[in-house]
């Protein structure tokens, strides 16, 4: 099952995520998943199997929307 949330970012925030996930070679949609999960994951609030799943593993859904 797959959740979407919507997040109100202020220009500048919106402006930096887009520079962080330019240099990080990601979307938009993708970096923030991505910090949400690492985040989750150094809190050691994911269950085990997806604390070790890689990205790619991570990424089963082909949605792109932010």
């Amino acid at each position: 099952m797959v959740t979407r949330i919507k997040i109100a970012l202020p220009q500048h925030e919106y402006t930096a995520l887009l520079n962080l996930a330019s240099a990080e070679l990601r979307t938009p949609h993708e970096q923030i998943r991505f910090l949400i999960l690492r985040e989750l994951d150094k809190r050691k609030l994911l269950p085990a199997r997806a604390a070790t799943m890689t990205g790619d593993e991570r990424n089963t859904d082909d949605t792109k929307s932010i």
